[in-house]
């Protein structure tokens, strides 16, 4: 649990996401969601951070935006 409060809120909430649809309503359902997650968190403040944190070198602050 320690592991997952450094990683980046909204991916975190998209893979809980997507393991629930998918085992509740199946796999194209979840698939579906998968994609609409990818579209979300590339557009986010936490993946430029993310990006910019492995550029230079440093941990990034992930703030769920």
């Amino acid at each position: 649990a320690v592991a997952l409060t450094k990683r980046p809120p909204l991916a975190v909430a998209a893979v809980l996401d997507g393991i629930s649809v998918g085992l509740e309503k199946g796999f194209d359902e979840g698939l579906r969601l998968d994609i609409e997650w990818s579209k979300k968190l590339a557009a986010s403040k936490d993946a430029v951070e993310g990006i910019t944190a492995f550029l230079q070198k440093r941990e990034p602050n992930f703030t769920g935006e």
